[in-house]
C-alpha cells in the first residue's frame, strides 16, 4: 500500500466519482491509494477504500513511501543546494507527500520553517531544496530547468515526441 501522487484528471470523468476519497493536496494535485503489485499499480477506488477502512490504508500508504532511495546532493551554479531523490520505484515522486519525513531520513535534518521548494518531472524523481537561506530564486529556477530536463528526457516523452513526428 503506498500513497500516490496523481494529476487530479488522472482519471476519466466517468470513473472520477469513484475516488471520492481522494485528496486535493495542491493545484492540480491529489493523493490517493495505491496498491503495489509485482508488475504493475493498481488504485483504490471508493469500495476498496471502504473495506478497509480509509486512515489505516492512509497510514500504511505514508510508512511505506519512505525508503532508501537513491539519494544525491548537488550544489547549483546559482548556489542554491537540490537534494536529488531517484530510483526504480513508480512512487519516488510520491514521497513529495511525505517530505518532510523524506528530508529528515536522508539528510538527518528537519525542513526549515518556510518549508522546500520541489520539483517531480517523472515518477522516478524528486529534487527539493529547503527554503533557507538567500538562495530561493536560483533554486526556483534550477529546479525549472531540472524538471523540464527531466521530463523531456523522460522515455515515454521521447517515444510520444517520436509519434508525433517531433524528434
Amino acid at each position: 500500500m503506498y500513497l500516490r501522487l496523481v494529476p487530479d484528471d488522472a482519471f476519466p470523468a466517468e470513473a472520477a466519482s469513484s475516488f471520492g476519497y481522494a485528496r486535493h493536496v495542491a493545484t492540480g494535485l491529489l493523493e490517493v491509494l495505491a496498491l503495489g503489485l509485482p508488475d504493475s499499480v493498481r488504485l483504490l477506488g471508493d469500495r476498496d477504500v471502504a473495506g478497509a477502512g480509509l486512515e489505516e490504508l492512509r497510514a500504511a500508504g505514508r510508512a511505506n513511501l519512505v525508503d532508501e532511495p537513491d539519494y544525491d546532493v548537488t550544489r547549483t551554479d546559482s548556489g542554491a543546494i537540490q537534494h536529488l531523490v531517484s530510483g526504480g520505484s513508480m512512487f519516488v515522486a510520491s514521497e513529495a507527500l511525505v517530505l518532510d519525513d523524506v528530508a529528515r531520513s536522508l539528510t538527518g535534518r528537519e525542513l526549515p520553517d518556510d518549508g522546500a521548494l520541489f520539483t517531480v518531472p517523472s515518477r522516478h524523481f524528486l529534487v527539493f531544496h529547503p527554503l533557507e537561506g538567500a538562495n530561493a530564486v536560483g533554486a526556483i529556477n534550477d529546479l525549472a530547468a531540472f524538471g523540464l530536463g527531466a521530463h523531456r528526457d523522460n522515455p515515454l516523452m521521447t517515444i510520444l515526441r517520436r509519434l508525433n513526428g517531433a524528434g
